[in-house]
C-alpha cells in the first residue's frame, strides 16, 4: 500500500483506463482504478472504518460474496 500511496500523491485519474503504472512489489501493469481498488482492499482488511476516499463498499461486498459463492446468488 505504501508504494500505492506514493504514486497518488499527484493524483491518480481512476476514469483513465490506461495500464501505465508499476510496482516493485507486483509484477506487470496497472491502472489507476486498479491501484485504488488495491488500497481499498487494503483498508479494508485493516481496518473498515478506515477512510480511503473513494466509496468502493459495494464492489468490496459484491467481491467477497463471489469468494463465498463463486457461482453467483443461485450457485450455477
Amino acid at each position: 500500500m505504501y508504494e500505492i500511496s506514493l504514486l497518488g500523491r499527484g493524483g491518480l485519474d481512476i476514469n483513465e483506463s490506461s495500464k501505465k503504472y508499476s510496482l516493485r512489489s507486483l509484477p506487470g501493469s496497472f491502472s489507476a482504478l486498479q491501484l485504488v481498488s488495491f488500497m481499498y482492499t487494503g483498508l479494508q482488511l485493516i481496518d473498515p472504518s478506515l477512510d480511503a476516499g473513494i466509496d468502493l463498499s459495494r464492489e468490496f461486498s459484491m467481491a467477497k460474496e463471489l469468494l463465498v459463492n463463486p457461482g453467483g446468488p443461485t450457485g450455477s
